[in-house]
């Protein structure tokens, strides 16, 4: 008799036991950090040259202009929960994605053929809802095609592509601007029509190589069931969320970090637009350039994360607002306000900002590991620091209105407070979230490496 033939099945590229991403995974990946790129500018840099042309140009107040972009920052706080279910109960994600991206595109360019405030109101709600989506679609799409135990790796590289995005989009601003002036609506055409690119990119994302159930934060030894109903019928519990202490000092930490970080970068603008006329929106975009480069580099921070932990990494974030600050204040008073060091005050910036972005990322995917409820907390850690940025656009420019020196020393002091709010937090790498379903109980991984 003839010995049967064993033929081995393909080996699964979400395999918790695989060293390595496949190179369809490694495709997928390289097209989320193009959409990144392309939508970059209308996630979250585009509003520091909405309001230094708002102001320098159309001879708007600093505090009008601060209200249209609260607007636009509370439109995407009440969106970024809605996007993070609708991420976990999909599983028509890309679809929904280049949907949104659409929206952000036509609403960017709208500022081109108008000044008027109460159509920027309601430009500044549509697009700020659409935006919600980026940031919760990049976490699902990465976590769904590379698994958790390459996350860490994979995720700040996709985050380098936002911010060098936000980097190539405000140097061609500078570029442009210079020769158009004082006519700089064309900007906002082409800012458009750049993240109209993001959306070819997700036309082409593989999706074989998508696991709804990674997605959610599903733990990797159950993807045999990655795309069956049972694993998007049972969608996490907002309350689930808030009964874990430690996420929510997180989530404060945000609040107060954005309160006080999130309007210093557009008072900047606008104190060094307002007197330097033709160059005002060079110098604008140029304190965005510095922070990207800066941003870009920070990333690799998270590295060190396996040495002075999750907390350690949000320390070197939250505490370099205050000097920052402080430095503004001390350039604007004692040395006559020099541009090129004011400029330089960015370079901290760019290294809060992209430590933050990958270690929101990463801190929700370590509290809520193997607990399918990751899409949904991070919609709620974003929606928390959305507020706060939206607070410190209104309260930034009232006090900007009075003394843009009172402004940066009240805003500088809530990187203090944030430090504070997570200093006796664990934000340890463990599954402490527990839902109501047998399916989610039965999924949940014990804790892995502490990081604290």
């Amino acid at each position: 008799m003839k010995e049967e033939t064993q033929v081995e099945a393909p080996a699964d590229p979400h395999d918790a036991g695989q060293t390595s991403i496949s190179p369809t995974q490694r495709r997928a990946c390289r097209l989320l950090i193009g959409w990144t790129f392309f939508t970059a500018i209308v996630r979250d840099g585009l509003g520091p040259l909405v309001s230094v042309y708002l102001v320098a140009t159309r001879g708007w107040t600093p505090g009008q202009a601060g209200f249209v972009w609260m607007l636009r920052e509370f439109a995407m706080m009440g969106g970024q929960v809605l996007m993070g279910d609708l991420m976990d109960k999909s599983t028509a994600k890309l679809r929904w994605l280049m949907l949104f991206t659409a929206i952000s595109s036509i609403t960017s360019t709208s500022i081109a053929w108008t000044d008027n405030f109460w159509i920027l109101c309601v430009r500044g709600l549509l697009g700020g809802f659409a935006a919600a989506s980026i940031g919760p679609g990049t976490a699902a799409l990465t976590l769904g095609v590379v698994g958790p135990e390459h996350f860490d790796r994979e995720m700040p590289r996709i985050e380098r592509g936002n911010h060098a995005g936000s980097l190539f989009a405000a140097a061609g601003c500078a570029f442009v601007s210079y020769f158009v002036y004082p006519d700089f609506r064309w900007i906002f055409v082409s800012i458009g029509i750049c993240s109209g690119f993001g959306i070819v990119c997700l036309f082409l994302f593989p999706l074989d190589v998508l696991s709804d159930r990674l997605a959610r934060g599903k733990s990797s030894n159950s993807v045999s069931r990655s795309n069956s109903k049972s694993s998007v019928s049972s969608v996490a519990e907002y309350r689930t969320v808030f009964r874990e202490p430690n996420f929510v000092a997180f989530c404060c930490s945000c609040f107060l970090f954005h309160f006080g970080n999130a309007s210093v970068l557009p008072l900047l603008g606008q104190q060094m637009a307002i007197t330097s006329g033709r160059e005002g929106l060079i110098w604008a975009a140029s304190l965005i350039i510095v922070a990207q480069v800066t941003s870009v580099l920070a990333t690799h921070v998270l590295k060190l994360s396996k040495y002075i932990g999750y907390k350690g990494v949000l320390a070197i974030c939250y505490l370099h607002l205050p000097i920052r600050c402080f430095a503004i204040v001390a350039i604007s008073r004692w040395f006559s306000g020099n541009f090129v060091a004011l400029l330089a005050t960015q370079l901290l910036d760019g290294i809060g900002a992209g430590t933050f972005g990958v270690a929101l990322l990463s801190v929700t995917r370590a509290l809520t590991r193997g607990t399918g409820r990751f899409n949904v907390s991070f919609g709620v850690a974003s929606t928390v620091f959305q507020c706060g940025a939206a607070l410190s656009n209104l309260v930034g420019g009232v006090l900007a209105d009075v003394n843009y020196d009172l402004a940066f020393a009240i805003l500088g002091a809530f990187g203090v407070l944030a430090f504070l709010a997570i200093a006796f937090a664990q934000l340890s790498e463990r599954s402490t979230i527990s839902g109501p379903d047998k399916e989610d109980d039965e999924d949940t991984v014990q804790a892995d490496v502490t990081r604290v």
